[in-house]
């Protein structure tokens, strides 16, 4: 298995743990995804999302310090990420319709730049998940418009009910039909839009979808710290 794959995989049994409340052991996953992820390129969008994942895994095994580090991390991984996309070129999809394939005749900039834009949103949107556990770890370094603008962005990422559509730990315990139900419901989006995804782009889909968020001031039900 080469190591893009086995970052999926580990992410995918972190995400699946998750779903049956098996939160450590979903840590666990994602500590190993990190480690694979790695071995990735600098700028590779992964990276982000396995620090992210990681730093939630570190969290919820009461390891604040560490959690702070892996999400520090991420944040800056994901400012990275944003500037790849910025420069990166991106080809158009093979189920592109006539009115694309002509305005990418005419007009190659405006379509380029409505491509770019729509990468640029949802990485936000991944960063903002990044942005609202490392808020919850540092409450007494949070705004109180921070939560506001990343709410917005999660939304503008991945749509308006994004809350009942994204994996958001509950560490203080979710009912299990909805637990299954939000991962299930993640899984299935992340599929839908990867196979439209050409492959240049595949890692940002990829990432930005399998990054799991925190559900709002559920941080008080981690255990004690044992930094």
């Amino acid at each position: 298995m080469n190591r893009p794959d086995a970052w999926l995989a580990c992410t995918l049994a972190g995400l699946r743990a998750v779903e049956d409340a098996r939160i450590d052991e979903a840590a666990s996953f994602w500590r190993d995804s990190c480690a694979f992820a790695d071995n990735l390129p600098d700028e590779d969008p992964r990276r982000a999302a396995a620090l992210s994942n990681l730093g939630l895994g570190e969290l919820v095994a009461s390891r604040r310090t560490q959690a702070i580090a892996a999400l520090s991390a991420a944040r800056t991984q994901w400012r990275n990420v944003e500037a790849w996309i910025q420069r990166v070129d991106i080809p158009s999809t093979a189920s592109s319709s006539m009115f694309h394939f002509l305005l990418a005749a005419n007009h190659p900039d405006v379509l380029t730049g409505l491509r770019r834009k729509k990468y640029l949103t949802l990485c936000a949107g991944a960063a903002a998940l990044t942005e609202s556990i490392y808020d919850q770890v540092c409450a007494d370094s949070a705004e109180p418009d921070h939560a506001l603008l990343r709410a917005q962005a999660i939304q503008a990422a991945f749509g308006e009910d994004a809350t009942g559509t994204r994996v958001l730990v509950d560490l203080t315990g979710a009912s299990p039909a909805r637990r299954v139900r939000i991962v299930k419901s993640t899984e299935a989006q992340w599929r839908s839009v990867a196979k439209n995804t050409v492959v240049e782009m595949r890692p940002l889909i990829d990432a930005a979808y399998l990054t799991v968020g925190l559900k709002p001031d559920s941080g008080d039900g981690a255990r004690p710290h044992r930094d």
